[in-house]
């Protein structure tokens, strides 16, 4: 059942253990931040599984981001996160980490027939798909986690069959999930831990605010307080306050990363036509970054010298 609003939330300025971060330019060598990036690496995480650790390395993931940073040691204690950072900030692997370190952690370790031990809202198929791909990536090397989707535009018997043989990590667009929790039997979300909301304000924009509460309300049935949950948004608009009062429990930390674009990021955007020019044109634009002069002009400072690249293929 879902709980009335608290008074203690009225205004997020009252909200306890608030976490506001700025994130300002530096230089990351001299342990600064550094536009989204910020001096702490993964691995200086000692309380993250040693296997999860491992594959973060495997996967390249050296440098945490700002919303990285301060969401992953508040969202392993368990606690309800509003988690405000734009576009391109990192903030997938922010839920991310800590939901398959809490499960990898499980004892008895998780089965599939355990069912649902976690879901994920997005907005649209895509998404959904997106952020089922970093979660696959994430469980390569630990195979009792089973992550999947239930996005629509199949058939439904299909999902029906997935699901009877267990998703523990489940990737899901409103819509469809409801779809299942009325007309599925065989799926379970009695042992569900972790509820997240991503791309919160995109998920009320579209109109999702009543499917959104009643799969809140499902997941909440017999009066399971325990299950974590966490707004995923790049906007703070009065709806998404709304649903973090109606949502969040009296503790929950609302971490704040969504300040302006450092003054000297550039960020470049290409619209391609076809599927096929894709690659070709992501090539090109990496080259031309590394191909640029990466040695300090005169006068110039020296955090010029160093180039990251951030990369968001759609």
């Amino acid at each position: 059942m879902a709980r009335e609003p608290s008074s203690s939330l009225k205004s997020f300025s009252s909200v306890p253990h608030k976490v506001v971060v700025h994130c300002g330019a530096g230089d990351h060598r001299d342990g600064k931040s550094s536009g989204v990036f910020c001096a702490k690496h993964f691995n200086q995480i000692h309380t993250l599984d040693e296997s999860l650790q491992s594959q973060l390395k495997h996967l390249g993931y050296d440098v945490c981001t700002n919303v990285q940073s301060k969401t992953i040691p508040i969202a392993l204690q368990g606690k309800d996160c509003l988690i405000r950072s734009s576009t391109g900030s990192g903030k997938t692997l922010s839920f991310a980490i800590p939901i398959i370190d809490r499960i990898k952690k499980l004892t008895p370790e998780p089965v599939r027939k355990d069912g649902v031990l976690c879901v994920i809202l997005s907005p649209t198929k895509e998404l959904a798909l997106q952020t089922l791909n970093v979660m696959e990536k994430l469980t390569q090397m630990m195979p009792n986690i089973v992550c999947g989707s239930l996005t629509g535009g199949e058939n439904p018997k299909s999902e029906k069959s997935r699901i009877r043989k267990g998703i523990n990590i489940l990737c899901a667009t409103p819509g469809r999930l409801n779809y299942h929790l009325a007309n599925t039997a065989s799926l379970k979300i009695d042992k569900c831990m972790v509820l997240v909301m991503d791309e919160a304000d995109r998920l009320l924009d579209m109109g999702f605010e009543k499917q959104v509460k009643d799969i809140y309300d499902k997941l909440h049935q017999n009066d399971n307080d325990n299950i974590q949950c966490m707004l995923v948004s790049a906007t703070l608009s009065n709806k998404v306050k709304e649903l973090a009062k109606w949502a969040l429990k009296d503790d929950a930390s609302w971490i704040d990363c969504d300040n302006a674009p450092p003054k000297k990021l550039k960020q470049t955007a290409v619209i391609y036509k076809e599927e096929k020019d894709r690659i070709p044109l992501l090539l090109s634009l990496i080259l031309k970054a590394a191909n640029k002069q990466l040695t300090p002009r005169k006068g110039d400072g020296d955090d010029d010298s160093v180039q990251r690249i951030m990369v968001d293929v759609n």
